[in-house]
């Protein structure tokens, strides 16, 4: 069978279908929507949505006759690859009608445009392969303004839309978006449906817990979930000694050691960090018989004080201190949860000089260490695998050594 006698059986079907909605018989816009899959060459979505309805409406003879009309052109269509990872989308977009009864008032146009729309969108969405860029049409999906028709409406008209867009919240983890979808369903009496589909999404967020009705439980869960790794207090010390480095006519001697501890907590769910650096060197340097050397102390605290103190003691001439102040602009997690940024800014006590920063930091895969993200570091995990697991590395400057701590350690 040709495929246009098989639209024009569609549209036949349309036309003797804008009588007044009864119980018995399926509404002007499911057949509606059944067409505009066809005409788009959806058939497998179709057919989907045709056997649904004959599970509503077993009677209705408009529906046997789309059924045997779909099986036979589905009989000479080769099927299209499937991607098992994207069924709950598929399932949202052949969602069929819930068992919720229409109103008698018809959807505005503007409104039918946007579920179509987001139908749609959903579509291109699914067929796309790359996972990066199918959750960003996703997250332009959820980004669209959900109409003040969808807010209150009793229409089942509105249930496909509500399923997609839960669907999509959950492939992304949005809770919000979620919790809003699942109320939408839940409003639409979604749970005394029978359609498979809509079973499995409204199961999917129960489990989730997002069909609870105070969205501050499910906040407060998802971000104890969300920062459970970074949880605690991370630790790194190391020291670096030194003897005749120099350029020939000095030698020097010398230590340098570093501390830090970063510790991450939750308060009212909003996450709190504390920062601490301490570094002590000590240098001698000799030319020929005369020695001299420096001493200098920094304390680091993000947010806080900072502080510098040095002495000269071998020129026993001078004594050099400054200090800082430090506060937290903003604390974030990446989109993948793997990566935290601490940004602060640091003013100086004396010239009151301010200057923003920011501290990066990598989860590694067993969650034991934390990589600091930096120029000498670099910036993925693979990076870090010539350190062999060690929190630093010594770095050899012309007259001295220094570490340089590439991560911390979480403490138990």
């Amino acid at each position: 069978m040709k495929r246009s006698r098989l639209l024009a059986c569609f549209a036949a079907f349309l036309v003797l279908s804008l009588a007044p909605t009864v119980h018995a018989q399926p509404t002007p816009a499911q057949l509606d929507r059944i067409v505009a899959l066809v005409e788009s060459g959806e058939l497998t979505e179709a057919k989907i949505r045709v056997e649904t309805l004959l599970e509503v409406y077993p009677d209705d003879p408009q529906l046997k006759q789309m059924s045997t009309l779909l099986a036979q052109q589905l009989k000479n269509t080769p099927k299209p690859p499937t991607n098992p990872a994207l069924d709950r989308i598929r399932s949202a977009l052949s969602a069929p009608p819930s068992s919720v009864e229409p109103l008698p008032e018809a959807l505005s146009a503007t409104d039918r445009l946007e579920i179509e729309t987001l139908l749609q969108g959903a579509q291109l969405a699914l067929q796309t392969s790359d996972s990066s860029a199918r959750a960003d049409k996703l997250k332009n999906l959820l980004a669209r303004a959900v109409p003040d028709t969808a807010r209150i409406s009793m229409r089942s008209d509105w249930l496909p839309y509500w399923q997609t867009r839960a669907v999509a919240a959950l492939e992304l983890k949005d809770w919000k978006q979620g919790w809003q979808a699942g109320q939408a369903l839940l409003r639409l009496k979604a749970l005394e449906s029978e359609t498979p589909s809509l079973r499995q999404v409204m199961t999917t967020l129960n489990v989730e817990g997002w069909l609870q009705k105070n969205p501050q439980v499910i906040e407060t869960a998802a971000m104890s979930k969300r920062w459970q790794p970074w949880l605690g207090a991370w630790k790194a010390e190391a020291s670096c000694t030194y003897r005749n480095k120099g350029d020939g006519y000095s030698t020097s001697t010398g230590y340098q050691n570093q501390k830090i501890t970063l510790s991450i907590g939750l308060i009212e769910n909003e996450p709190k960090v504390q920062v601490t650096w301490l570094i002590d060197t000590r240098d001698s340097t000799w030319r020929g018989d005369n020695p001299s050397g420096y001493q200098s102390t920094s304390s680091t605290n993000i947010p806080g004080k900072s502080t510098v103190s040095g002495r000269d003691w071998g020129r026993k001439t001078t004594t050099s201190n400054f200090s800082s102040s430090s506060r937290i602009l903003n604390i974030s997690l990446g989109d993948s949860g793997d990566t935290l940024s601490i940004k602060y800014e640091s003013k100086s006590d004396d010239t009151g000089v301010a200057t923003v920063a920011e501290n990066r930091y990598m989860l590694s895969e067993d969650g034991r260490q934390l990589y600091i993200l930096s120029k000498d570091t670099g910036q993925t995990r693979e990076s870090f695998a010539r350190y062999n697991g060690s929190l630093y590395i010594c770095k050899d400057y012309t007259y001295f050594d220094a570490p340089i701590i590439v991560a911390l350690a979480k403490q138990n």
